[in-house]
């Protein structure tokens, strides 16, 4: 096993998205999934008026609901950041807090 790898340059996306012998997900699966948690969040009485695309990847998610349902806003991370941040506070590992809350943060660093 080579080195574990720390950037996301474009021969790591060429390798994990553009590459039909490595790719992780192709644009059909992507639609395939869509529709899923769609039809199941339907299937639960949950209507969907927006969603937040935290940034991942190639776009696949945010290109895929937007040609799925249009009714559907797709909001990305920039928006999400700027607009919110006054109100949150980041906890780590992708939790985000109320400013209000009366909870204690711990944050463990490693430094190599």
């Amino acid at each position: 096993m080579g080195p574990v790898r720390r950037t996301f340059d474009s021969d790591f996306f060429h390798r994990y998205y553009f590459d039909p012998a490595t790719a992780v997900l192709v644009e059909d699966q992507m639609v395939r999934r869509a529709r899923f948690v769609l039809s199941y969040l339907d299937f639960l009485g949950i209507e969907v008026a927006s969603v937040l695309d935290v940034g991942c990847g190639v776009g696949l998610w945010r290109r895929t609901l937007r040609r799925t349902d249009r009714r559907i806003h797709v909001r990305s991370v920039r928006w999400y950041r700027g607009r919110l941040r006054r109100h949150f506070v980041g906890a780590g590992g992708g939790v985000f807090l109320p400013r209000r809350a009366r909870s204690t943060l711990l944050a463990l660093e490693r430094q190599e």
